[in-house]
């Protein structure tokens, strides 16, 4: 019988032995109840005390395993308190921020982490204490203690305890800095060259249309200048291909040295490069374009193999209104510029030749005994003053119209020189020009001396003695222009009987340093 149970009875009915035997019966079941419930218990509290040991053995070694993963973790994770206090710093963040763990931990945030405040990322901290969660936030960290810079990707959550409270945040940052480089490469394959590193055709292709719309809302103007190697097709055949790939190279970033920030640099195919100038004025422009071609003549001087660069240049909004019409200009700006020889031309237009494409010049000729002026040379200049007179005539000669402005210098001298009163003028001439015009147009009361290079006595004599006589009838006198320079014909000198005979300077240097000549 149950203990408890016999002290029950012999407190309320005597010796429970001395009760009928239905009783008895009755006292057994009721002791083998208790038997039961004590044997229930036993197991119960021994149930309930495995448990307890068992999950305080979890939560130990849960908590073991948490540990070692946020301290191997490459992630920076850090939680903080309500207070934004530091609760958590694990070795990733030190890596990031350069703060160990020590010297983090139980210290306000954003001072130890600043860079938070910096770019916005104090927000989404103060959020996860109201309960919400940041997923997949960027952003840009400059480490001062470290140097480190870069991108980042942080998660902000809240921390609650078992009541399901809010007891602070947890943070989990992770350096995406190689995957934003990764990305930014692979968005560059799409827009770049890849020999060049220049930003390819089809970029420019939507590029412009930014550039356009741009100029039109702030009122300004642009350039395309459509820049061609001239023959570069030499240096592959006289070097290499490979040579030629290392000069694409140096101009390409010669080009982009030339330019601004915000200018861009396109390779447009070959050695087609396309520039986009944001400038408003032509001369802006023509000085930008000269800045890129002496690069590249500086270039050729370095590997001694002679580069240059020519320049087809159309302006928006003045030679089109769309990508088209500005391309197909720069393209006829190009050819006229390599064709004439001039290396940078703005748009299609053709020099005008007129009497204001030359200045006139006098050059008095002095006799150096008496110190009197004999005569004047009369002399052409570029009426801008940009290029020198032989540069001024190779344009010209480059679109077949250097007989034409031959006439207008000639023409123009002698016009000069009668409004300036002078009496006697050389002026250069050739007999291709003489057989041309006519005495009669051009005659003047001036005493006008013809000079005639001395290599015009090598072909052609006799038509060239008929043209003289033409002229001389009229009044002209000749002069035989650099004696001595090339090649002399002393039978065309002796028939032609030129008035006066201009010695090579050099032909006079030379004779005056030799004994022979000193003696004689």
């Amino acid at each position: 019988m149950h203990s408890l149970l016999r002290r029950q009875l012999r407190r309320n009915i005597g010796n429970p032995d001395s009760l009928p035997g239905e009783w008895q019966a009755l006292i057994e079941l009721v002791s083998n109840a208790y038997d039961q419930f004590d044997a229930d218990r036993a197991m119960l509290e021994r149930s309930l005390d495995l448990s307890s040991k068992e999950l305080i053995q979890a939560n130990s070694e849960m908590r073991a395993v948490f540990e070692r993963v946020i301290a191997s973790s490459i992630d920076g994770i850090f939680a903080y308190d309500r207070t934004f206090h530091c609760t958590v710093w694990n070795p990733g963040m030190e890596r990031i921020t350069g703060v160990t763990p020590e010297a983090a931990r139980n210290q306000p945030l954003f001072e130890i982490f600043p860079q938070l405040k910096k770019t916005g990322d104090d927000q989404p901290l103060q959020e996860s204490l109201a309960g919400k969660t940041t997923i997949a936030k960027e952003s840009v960290y400059l480490i001062e203690k470290t140097g480190q810079s870069g991108f980042f990707e942080s998660h902000f959550s809240p921390l609650r305890n078992e009541a399901g409270e809010i007891i602070g945040g947890l943070a989990i940052i992770r350096n995406i800095t190689e995957r934003k480089q990764a990305e930014q490469a692979l968005a560059d394959l799409a827009v770049r060259d890849s020999l060049t590193n220049l930003y390819n055709r089809r970029y420019f292709n939507q590029r412009i249309k930014e550039e356009i719309a741009r100029a039109d809302r702030q009122k300004n103007a642009l350039a395309i200048l459509l820049c061609d190697l001239d023959k570069f097709k030499s240096v592959n055949d006289l070097r290499s291909h490979q040579f030629g790939d290392e000069i694409l190279k140096a101009v390409a970033q010669s080009i982009q040295n030339s330019t601004r920030g915000v200018d861009l640099v396109f390779r447009w195919g070959g050695d087609e490069i396309v520039v986009v100038l944001l400038v408003n004025d032509r001369q802006g422009v023509m000085h930008a374009a000269e800045r890129i071609r002496r690069g590249i003549v500086e270039i050729g001087r370095k590997v001694r193999f002679g580069l240059d660069l020519s320049i087809g240049v159309a302006l928006y909004p003045e030679h089109g209104s769309d990508v088209d019409q500005l391309i197909r200009l720069a393209d006829q700006a190009l050819y006229i510029a390599k064709k004439r020889g001039d290396k940078i031309h703005i748009g299609e237009e053709e020099y005008y030749l007129d009497d204001q494409v030359v200045q006139v010049v006098f050059q008095p000729i002095i006799d150096t005994l008496s110190g009197e002026t004999l005569a004047h040379e009369a002399l052409s200049r570029d009426a801008q003053g940009r290029v020198s007179v032989y540069e001024l005539f190779k344009k010209y000669e480059a679109i077949g119209k250097l007989n034409e402005l031959k006439e207008i210098c000639f023409k123009k001298q002698i016009k000069a020189a009668q409004a300036i009163g002078l009496k006697r003028v050389f002026i250069n001439a050739d007999f291709e020009l003489l057989e041309r015009l006519d005495p009669m147009a051009t005659s003047s009361r001036l005493e006008v001396i013809l000079e005639i290079s001395e290599k015009e006595a090598l072909h052609d004599l006799k038509n060239h003695l008929k043209v003289a006589q033409k002229w001389r009838e009229k009044g002209f006198r000749f002069a035989i222009d650099d004696f001595g320079a090339g090649f002399i014909s002393l039978p065309f000198i002796a028939k032609l009987v030129p008035d006066y005979i201009k010695i090579d300077r050099l032909t006079i240097l030379q004779a005056v340093s030799s004994e022979k000549f000193r003696k004689f």
